[in-house]
């Protein structure tokens, strides 16, 4: 499911406003990384991951860590405004 999520969206990702929609355990969180990290690569910056809550937010920073992605909970990070970094963060 995954790769076809990928394969999907690369043809579409200049593309705005689009929206993936994938059933609970379809790695939904690994996706959206990947996603904006792509986005990232290509030079399209800043890229922002947000969450409910803190508990997800600190789940998808494990998660991007484990995947050898760079994130931020720091809005003001230099990495984060140069593109280096993805913003994780929730909805307060």
């Amino acid at each position: 499911m995954q790769t076809q999520v990928w394969d999907r969206w690369h043809e579409r990702r200049t593309e705005s406003d689009l929206l993936v929609k994938m059933n609970t355990g379809g790695g939904k969180t690994v996706v959206g990384l990947m996603m904006l990290k792509g986005c990232l690569n290509e030079g399209a910056s800043p890229a922002i991951y947000i969450t409910p809550d803190i508990y997800l937010a600190d789940q998808v920073r494990d998660e991007a860590k484990a995947l050898g992605i760079e994130t931020t909970d720091d809005p003001r990070s230099g990495r984060f405004q140069s593109g280096k970094a993805i913003l994780v963060t929730y909805i307060t």
